[in-house]
């Protein structure tokens, strides 16, 4: 008997599949967080990066308000420096250190990430946007010539006294009771050491009504203004009164 080989059928080539492995566990290690580039507004950034944001906006807020009580609680010594470096050198360094500390100011607020704090009031917002009509219209008081600088000794220090907590009704951030708190204090210390300087008050020559008037029909155009300008400056659209 004839032995015949038979040729093998040729085997069907296997695929070869590789699967992913699994990133291999390592004890309880945590997995480390995801590298994203710097964004003031995301929440990973480092506490480092959050910490000196604050610091910016605390340093502005101190810069400003001690360049702005110098003169009031230490006049002597103005007058000293006034007289030893010239007026126009002490207004330029003024000047300067006004701008420096409204740079730090503005970087450090929109840098900074807001936490809160406390939770404002349901009725906050309105509140603030009354503060605001308040505060508009002491700041109209201070430029123009009215009556009402015969009650208010300090307009424009009262205006941003109630700007300032007008927003902290709304506010309950971190960042806010920084900006608007520090202001404020400010706003009322200068208020103190400008009576305790200066002594009692001489009311100004009464004026005709129709200046109050002109000053209501200003302020009202003013707020209406900041209103619809609030959102290009502040990044926040304010609700309807």
């Amino acid at each position: 008997m004839e032995s015949t080989r038979r040729a093998a059928a040729p085997r069907p080539a296997r695929r070869s599949v590789r699967r992913a492995r699994r990133p291999r566990s390592r004890g309880s290690e945590p997995a480390e967080p995801a590298v994203c580039s710097y964004d003031p507004s995301c929440s990973c950034n480092h506490p480092n990066d959050r910490r000196r944001t604050v610091i910016l906006l605390i340093l502005g807020v101190a810069l400003w308000s001690l360049a702005h009580l110098f003169p009031v609680a230490t006049a002597g010594t103005r007058r000293r420096l006034l007289t030893r470096v010239g007026e126009p050198a002490y207004k330029g360094s003024f000047s300067l250190v006004v701008v420096a500390s409204l740079v730090m100011m503005v970087l450090g607020w929109r840098a900074t990430t807001p936490v809160p704090v406390y939770a404002p009031p349901s009725w906050g917002v309105h509140a603030t946007q009354l503060a605001l009509f308040v505060a508009v219209g002491l700041f109209v008081v201070s430029a123009l010539p009215t009556n009402a600088k015969r009650v208010l000794r300090h307009p424009q220090l009262s205006g941003l006294a109630v700007w300032s907590g007008g927003h902290l009704l709304a506010n309950g951030d971190q960042r806010s009771l920084i900006l608007f708190g520090g202001l404020g204090l400010w706003a009322l210390l200068s208020i103190f050491l400008i009576n305790r300087r200066d002594g009692d008050w001489r009311k100004p020559d009464p004026r005709p009504r129709s200046a109050d008037v002109r000053v209501a029909l200003v302020a009202v155009g003013a707020y209406l203004a900041l209103y619809f300008a609030h959102p290009l400056f502040a990044g926040v659209t304010l609700p309807m009164p």
